[in-house]
């Protein structure tokens, strides 16, 4: 899937671009002899009105959230699983030269990753895989269950991660991910509203969601299905979205089947 980088930039270049969208006249005068009379100033074409279907750019934000929220989970993934890696205080190179550390509160002194911890990974210009994207900052993780090689359930915390010195995410998800023979389950969901800012502005403000990814490794496929609201603050819409069909696709490919619906209170777009 494209980078959360690109997606969160897409969006927010197209939010601001409508501002940044105006029209000028001008006026022309003659040279000959005799002079012609004076030509009217031709008066500036009134602005384009801002959106008249919100259906294009409430799509955008919606998908640009349930592909980002996935590689943030996929982050949570590759840390707690990863606890060979888990030292205390000590700094690792990231594969761009960034420095990554974790930081583990050990609530069961069992010396190990396990529920009832609290695990804060923090970065420095540090080149993450899973968000193919820089990032600065910390993600906090809070261990609610950890079978090694069968799965976990934690609450994340990244309000305290930038991302390519532009995106933030306040507030808590949490994320529930299984493991077996046949396949994965990894579910997000969020404790409270989430925030994504962008250079310092509110973009949207989300709630309610719920994201479900299985992977079924005998047919070599996944599907996403996804609900929750939205709002954006730069043009003051609220509005909800949904999936009648799953988003479905092979892996490493783009979907090839699914729809989502997006909708208001007074109308269905």
């Amino acid at each position: 899937m494209r980078s959360m980088q690109n997606k969160f930039k897409s969006l927010s270049l197209f939010l601001f671009a409508i501002s940044l969208l105006s029209a000028c006249g001008g006026g022309g005068s003659g040279g000959s002899t005799p002079p012609a009379p004076p030509t009217p100033p031709v008066p500036p074409a009134p602005p384009p009105p801002l959106v008249v279907d919100y259906s294009e750019n409430a799509s955008i934000a919606a998908l640009s959230s349930v592909d980002s929220l996935l590689q943030i989970a996929y982050v949570s993934t590759n840390t707690v699983f990863n606890t060979a890696s888990i030292r205390s205080g000590a700094e690792l190179s990231c594969g761009n030269g960034g420095i990554l550390s974790h930081q583990l509160v050990d609530n069961d002194t069992n010396l190990r990753l396990s529920a009832g911890d609290r695990l804060t990974t923090t970065y420095r210009e540090c080149f993450v895989d899973a968000l193919q994207a820089v990032a600065d900052g910390s993600i906090s993780y809070t261990i609610t269950s950890l079978t090694s090689g069968d799965g976990y359930k934690v609450v994340l915390n990244a309000s305290a991660l930038n991302i390519d010195n532009s995106i933030s995410l306040a507030g808590n998800l949490i994320v529930d991910y299984n493991i077996d023979d046949f396949g994965t389950n990894l579910s997000i969901s969020s404790q409270d509203s989430l925030e994504v800012s962008s250079d310092n502005q509110l973009l949207l403000t989300l709630s309610d969601l719920s994201i479900s990814k299985a992977e079924l490794y005998t047919q070599a496929k996944y599907s996403i299905t996804a609900r929750g609201n939205i709002k954006d603050e730069y043009f003051g819409a609220t509005y909800s979205f949904k999936q009648n069909t799953p988003f479905s696709g092979y892996f490493n490919e783009f979907p090839n089947d699914g729809a989502l619906e997006i909708s208001t209170s007074d109308t269905d777009k």
